[in-house]
């Protein structure tokens, strides 16, 4: 990603007349990086997005926890990954968090009841 400052610098030099090559050399940048700002194809400040790979399967989810709310995410898990889901699980369970759709966590040990005892001597 090019600052403001390459951005200008590199308008500027290509105005010059001024090949990408040698406008990527002055700059210390790649070739390709300079071609792609300079024909608009990318914008300072600006990341390129990447596209969700749960995005296929989340009306699946959505449809298989509405009808059982206590699924577990292991076995969500594996239901998706059947269909062709392509993460790691807790690339799937960062996912869900993220979009909120993780079921709610059970407690193993059936939940937070301590145990008090007291000692007399």
């Amino acid at each position: 990603m090019l600052t403001n400052e390459e951005a200008e610098r590199a308008r500027d030099l290509f105005r010059a007349g001024h090949p990408y090559a040698e406008i990527a050399r002055r700059l210390g940048r790649d070739r390709a990086t300079i071609r792609a700002y300079l024909t608009g194809r990318r914008t300072v400040g600006v990341r390129r997005g990447h596209p969700n790979p749960l995005s296929p399967y989340i009306p699946y989810c959505i449809e298989r926890l509405s009808l059982n709310p206590q699924l577990t995410a292991s076995t969500l898990y594996g239901d998706v990954v059947a269909r062709g889901y392509p993460q790691s699980y807790s690339s799937f369970t960062r996912a869900l968090r993220s979009l909120g759709l993780r079921p709610a966590s059970r407690s193993r040990t059936g939940g937070s009841h301590r145990f008090v005892c007291s000692y007399e001597y």
